[in-house]
């Protein structure tokens, strides 16, 4: 397929998608222009250069609708386009104005009429690629603009920029990477039927566009990457710490437990024990008083007992006197049986003691 072949398909093509459609039920048809398609294109230029866009997209479908345009040459079909195409662009409407500058290249060729028509497809595309790289919540930032409505920033939830059927991709650095491509398709085209300056300049700046876009991409897959790693952490982390946490309570608890119980059988062994050594001394005590006592109650009783029959008295007199050293012992014992009684009532007030717990 030749230059030419190329040119009228591409001319079909973008006839075919800016053909005039019908109009919708209930909506007036376009009233068809009486003049001639070089009147309308002058026309047209006026309401554009007045920013008067609504009147001109109006005017461009009566145009279309004129009985002048099917008895109109392709040369005069391609400077309407080429005029439709600069008035789209004027009420920034890139898109539709691309398509219009790709219908007027399709018929006009390779000629000065095709070149500028190819030129301004790509300068059309580039500039609304431009406007989506905006859209880029990095780019903002870079660019100190506000963030986005949670309705126009599709990342936030709410609905792309641009006329329904464009841009539907939801990642704008994907939806702006798309629009740089397609703005280089129509620059290189250019470019290859004669190179010039202002066509390499847009070539070099979608390049470093698309770089950046590249950077972008790859530090978002970064940040994803080393977010979801740290999930990951801290999802194994957690049933860890969870584990190691009560293993140490269970452990403080139960060391807590074992010194309190330490400390208890230590008291009431303590507490046995003293009350063990009461007794014994107790028992010993009230042994010795037994016996002394149980001597003197004999004495007592010795003296007591009525002489018996052919013993002496006086003798039994004389046995019942005691020395000033037996005397003495005597007091003694008393003393030290006192000081017993005086122990053993003691120890037996203190084993009487109900024992405390201590709160401390």
């Amino acid at each position: 397929m030749n230059l030419r072949s190329w040119s009228l398909f591409a001319a079909a093509c973008a006839l075919g998608a800016q053909a005039p459609q019908a109009p919708a039920d209930g909506a007036p048809a376009p009233t068809a222009y009486s003049g001639s398609l070089r009147e309308a294109r002058v026309r047209l230029r006026e309401l554009a250069e007045a920013a008067q866009h609504e009147q001109a997209a109006a005017f461009a479908e009566s145009a279309f609708a004129a009985p002048a345009w099917g008895a109109a040459s392709e040369r005069e079909q391609a400077e309407f386009w080429f005029a439709v195409g600069v008035a789209r662009g004027a009420a920034q409407a890139y898109p539709q104005a691309a398509d219009a500058a790709h219908a007027a290249r399709g018929l006009s060729g390779s000629n000065e009429l095709g070149l500028a028509s190819a030129f301004n497809a790509g300068a059309f595309r580039l500039v609304h690629a431009e406007r989506l790289r905006q859209d880029i919540p990095q780019i903002r930032e870079r660019l100190k603009l506000p963030p986005l409505a949670a309705s126009a920033n599709p990342q936030l939830g709410g609905a792309p920029q641009g006329p329904v059927g464009q841009e539907t991709a939801s990642d704008p650095i994907q939806v702006a990477r798309g629009a740089y491509l397609a703005a280089r398709a129509d620059l290189i085209e250019r470019w290859r039927a004669g190179p010039d300056a202002d066509t390499c300049a847009n070539l070099e700046l979608i390049v470093r566009r698309l770089r950046e876009l590249d950077e972008l991409e790859r530090q978002n897959e970064e940040q994803q990457n080393e977010s979801s790693e740290r999930q990951n952490k801290d999802q194994k982390q957690d049933p860890q710490q969870q584990d190691k946490q009560d293993p140490n309570q269970q452990q403080d608890q139960q060391q807590n437990e074992e010194q309190k119980g330490e400390q208890d059988p230590k008291e009431q062994q303590d507490k046995p024990e003293d009350s063990k050594k009461d007794e014994k001394d107790e028992q010993k005590q009230d042994s010795k008083p037994e016996s002394e006592q149980d001597k003197q109650e004999q004495q007592e009783q010795q003296e007591q007992q009525p002489p018996k029959e052919g013993a002496d008295p006086a003798k039994e007199q004389e046995q019942r006197v005691l020395t000033p050293e037996e005397v003495q012992r005597l007091l003694q014992q008393l003393d030290k049986i006192e000081d017993q009684a005086a122990q053993v009532q003691a120890a037996l007030r203190r084993a009487k003691r109900v024992p405390v717990k201590k709160d401390w």
